[in-house]
């Protein structure tokens, strides 16, 4: 907490940077020497300004201490230093959410060892650890001098699925948060399946749910809904919904879903 009191009282407001660019529509402020000199008339060059690192920063630091506020701590010092910041900072120019803090995307943005110091205490805060992520896995890395103050359970449960995973299939089998895109309604979307296992014939998708299922009934059909589409993304002819605990016996279940049959099975593992 106090590492990220100093990084915010060390640090000005946000700067505002110029950003050149051309689109065959116009959408910022015109460029008219550029447009005057390009040869090209289908491009169009504009200017637009855009809000510097910190405000970023600042962004990312309200939404982890509303976080830690909301599910860890009720902590006065904690609720004090976010209002702070959203007192100092323009905060509607950047969306983030805590899950995306360990993307590279959003390292990229930790510079300085300022920064970096900065995103060690977010890190801990959260209670998460850095994960390198590439095309087919994301693997957890432990940064150094770090201790976590909480583990999201959910996360911890995904990895108890995978230990389970890689005894009966193998690590190279496994495929673990892979990236599939889709559209609807003309807006570009993307589907990260828990797990994608391809064995012999076998392409089978699971996804991994912290919860205890005393009845069908409890079975969110959210939870439906996105195992569906990731099987058919993944192209799977197997899907599995995974839980800690069931209280009723496992089984196969049918539904009918935009008019095609779906068949998927709930397992308990733990």
């Amino acid at each position: 907490m106090q590492t990220v009191e100093r990084f915010f009282k060390k640090h000005k407001n946000s700067l505002v940077k110029e950003k050149r660019f051309y689109s065959q529509n116009i959408r910022h402020q015109f460029d008219l020497k550029r447009n005057i000199l390009e040869a090209d008339k289908s491009k169009i060059h504009q200017r637009k300004k855009e809000p510097y690192l910190y405000s970023k920063l600042a962004i990312i630091s309200v939404e982890v201490l509303h976080y830690f506020l909301k599910h860890k701590s009720r902590d006065r010092e904690a609720k004090k230093l976010k209002n702070q910041i959203e007192a100092k900072y323009n905060l509607e120019s950047y969306s983030f959410k805590p899950k995306e803090i360990s993307s590279k995307k959003v390292l990229k943005l930790f510079k300085s060892s300022d920064e970096k110091e900065l995103y060690l205490a977010l890190l801990t805060l959260l209670g998460v650890e850095s994960y390198f992520e590439d095309n087919s896995y994301r693997e957890m890395l432990k940064l150094h001098n770090q201790h976590a103050h909480f583990f999201r359970p959910e996360d911890l449960y995904e990895w108890i699925v995978y230990d389970i995973l890689v005894k009966k299939y193998g690590k190279e089998a496994i495929k673990m948060k892979s990236t599939y895109y889709y559209t609807i309604a003309n807006k570009d979307r993307e589907a990260k399946p828990d797990f994608i296992i391809t064995c012999k014939d076998e392409n089978i998708v699971i996804d991994a749910k912290w919860k205890v299922l005393k009845t069908e009934t409890q079975i969110s059909f959210d939870d439906i809904a996105k195992l569906w589409r990731d099987k058919i993304l993944a192209k799977a002819n197997k899907a599995i919904l995974a839980y800690p605990q069931i209280g009723f016996k496992e089984r196969d279940i049918s539904l009918e879903l935009m008019n095609k049959k779906f068949k998927f099975k709930l397992e308990e593992w733990s």
